[in-house]
């Protein structure tokens, strides 16, 4: 059964953060621009992040030059005990996000300037193919934000296209770890999505880029997106030889939630619109773990999901003939 997609599949990526000032200020360092504020009731932000204090609106960035990219929703996590730091987070072989992919044509510079802005910068890692030859780094913004900057001969569509091309891209991409690499993919793929070529590598520079426990690390990739390849685009990652060992559900900063946990530290969730929201929740049903149908924002209902493979996913649409009760 195939479900309806638009030309973006992920509309926003929702980004848990302890002080949304400072993840909003990283972000800008990147083009990022607010263009609006989002307020949820209590009862929304408890059935679809398990916060119930919504004293702070979440913030929605944008990348000016490409207005119809998926935007970025900052939320607030009000209370949570995790100390606010710079540093790396050793996520080891752990399942859920990843990174945020951004492009960016000049990544000796803007790494110069993320440094002078106190942000930890990975090593460089290095990959070639051909002709392909990609640079890239991983940087740890606020509240465990990871964001990887991508400098390549070979880019897929974005806004660095344009003639007179901004240094960064829109979103390019959202990097999760999953275990069953096949099973997943299949999964998408059978939900409507599109399928790139499958990658391994093992290059050493990418495993010490993501601060892996063992270096060399023999890794697997596929890239999901519309059938235009539109940004934004969701890579699929899995360690091959430790493929087992990613701890579903343990508790590690950035890493997978249980669909009833509270809202994540740094990327926490896909948003993803629909035409019908009745259509996607049953097609999604017959194989994620679906919450409660939340109704009333933005004039949309959304509904929280997670995937076998752990990827969190917020179904965003029209609410019309959904039996669900209103929340």
């Amino acid at each position: 059964m195939v479900s309806d997609m638009t030309s973006a599949p992920i509309a926003e990526v929702i980004i848990g953060s302890m002080d949304c000032a400072e993840t909003s200020s990283f972000l800008q360092l990147f083009g990022f621009a607010q263009i609006s504020e989002v307020s949820f009731t209590k009862s929304q932000s408890k059935v679809l992040f398990g916060v119930a204090d919504v004293s702070q609106p979440a913030r929605r960035l944008a990348a000016p030059l490409s207005p119809r990219s998926a935007t970025l929703c900052v939320v607030p996590i009000i209370g949570n005990s995790l100390a606010q730091s710079r540093e790396f987070s050793q996520q080891g072989w752990a399942h859920g996000p990843r990174a945020l992919d951004i492009y960016t044509t000049d990544l000796d510079s803007a790494v110069a300037e993320v440094a002078a802005a106190g942000f930890a910068v990975s090593s460089e890692g290095v990959l070639a193919a051909g002709p392909m030859r990609m640079r890239q780094v991983l940087i740890q913004g606020p509240s465990q934000l990871p964001v990887v900057l991508v400098e390549t001969t070979h880019r897929r569509s974005s806004v660095c296209d344009l003639v007179e091309a901004p240094r960064f891209s829109e979103p390019h991409s959202v990097v999760w770890v999953v275990p069953e690499h096949h099973e997943e993919l299949q999964r998408w793929v059978g939900l409507g999505w599109t399928a790139g070529n499958t990658i391994g590598f093992t290059d050493a520079s990418i495993a010490e880029e993501l601060s892996l426990p063992e270096v060399p690390t023999p890794i697997t990739m596929t890239m999901l997106s519309d059938p235009l390849v539109a940004p934004i685009r969701l890579e699929l990652m899995t360690f091959d030889n430790h493929s087992d060992l990613g701890e579903p559900g343990a508790v590690v900063k950035g890493s997978a939630a249980p669909l009833t946990g509270h809202l994540s530290t740094g990327i926490d969730s896909l948003v993803l619109e629909v035409d019908s929201l009745p259509s996607a929740v049953a097609q999604w049903a017959e194989s994620c773990h679906i919450g409660t149908v939340v109704h009333g924002l933005d004039g949309l209902g959304w509904v929280r999901i997670e995937t076998p493979g752990g990827v969190r996913v917020l179904l965003r649409g029209p609410v019309s003939a959904v039996g669900a009760s209103t929340t």
